[in-house]
């Protein structure tokens, strides 16, 4: 995970269903990453 400034196209924003907590991955983290793939999960419990 990174801070949330983008430093690059692709950065990844995950939002929580209740907008409570916001999660940023920069632009480097593949979209099967095992971290980003596993908080997606999570945030659609």
């Amino acid at each position: 995970m990174s801070d949330s400034r983008p430093k690059w196209n692709f950065h990844k924003y995950l939002i929580s269903r209740d907008a409570n907590r916001v999660i940023a991955f920069s632009s480097f983290t593949r979209p099967d990453d095992e971290a980003l793939l596993k908080k997606i999960d999570e945030f659609l419990k």
